[in-house]
């Protein structure tokens, strides 16, 4: 099944973390995006890293890699 740009989400948000668009809008950052991503992910798993990495399309390294990388910024 192909995906055309029309059926994805609006990714037009707005939160502290938020760059302005050209035309004024705000938009997330992609690392801001991807964050929210992997906790959705982890939590809709239960916690069980193996399986939000699944749906991620990563390996559990690179999930594992990018958890560490987030909760260290904060």
């Amino acid at each position: 099944m192909e995906v055309t740009p029309a059926q994805l989400p609006s990714m037009s948000v707005q939160s502290e973390n938020s760059a302005t668009g050209s035309e004024g809008d705000e938009i997330a950052r992609f690392d801001e995006m991807e964050r929210r991503a992997i906790e959705r992910a982890v939590a809709n798993a239960g916690g069980n890293i193996a399986a939000a990495a699944e749906k991620l399309g990563l390996s559990r390294a690179t999930l594992y890699r990018k958890l560490h990388q987030y909760r260290s910024r904060t």
